[in-house]
């Protein structure tokens, strides 16, 4: 895994030196490293995705690539341009990239206050990899089956308990 982060890491910085960052809705600014050419993510799908979470001080504060658990959600409708979830929209599976989302806007259109520990930080930096994707219709057929399964798996420990029983 650590091969991995060091690759990732390697690529983020040979192609920062030729690739630009880009300007995005609500001042979103991205580099897209490697895009793998794949139908982008839409609303409703799931994603699982690996990343790296660095304030201005380029402080790691968390890391999913180590810790090996990606993060597995549902993309959602943004809430307003430039947030995370507008520019999940603009990656597909296998893409890689570093987005900067801004605290101050976060903090305007979520009607929060700025998180404490970001006070002097005027973005967060994400650099991710999009593992997979599971389109809408696979992925509510994917949480079914999940569940049937759970279901199905419980009755047979019930069943086989009272069986050691008799």
């Amino acid at each position: 895994m650590k091969k991995g982060i060091i690759i990732l890491a390697a690529a983020t910085l040979g192609l920062a030196a030729c690739k630009q960052e880009k300007k995005g809705a609500g001042g979103l600014l991205y580099t897209i490293h490697h895009s793998a050419g794949n139908e982008k993510i839409k609303e409703g799908d799931i994603v699982k995705m690996n990343f790296i979470q660095k304030n201005d001080k380029d402080s790691v504060l968390s890391n999913t690539f180590d810790s090996e658990t990606p993060a597995v959600f549902p993309a959602q409708k943004k809430m307003y341009a430039g947030d995370m979830n507008d520019v999940l929209t603009l990656f597909g599976e296998g893409d890689s990239a570093t987005f900067k989302v801004n605290l101050d806007t976060m903090a305007f259109h979520s009607k929060q206050p700025k998180p404490e520990q970001f006070k002097n930080d005027k973005y967060i930096t994400f650099t991710v990899k999009i593992e997979k994707v599971f389109k809408k219709k696979l992925a509510k057929l994917t949480l079914l089956l999940t569940r049937e399964l759970r279901n199905f798996s419980r009755l047979t420990i019930k069943l086989l308990q009272k069986k050691e029983s008799c």
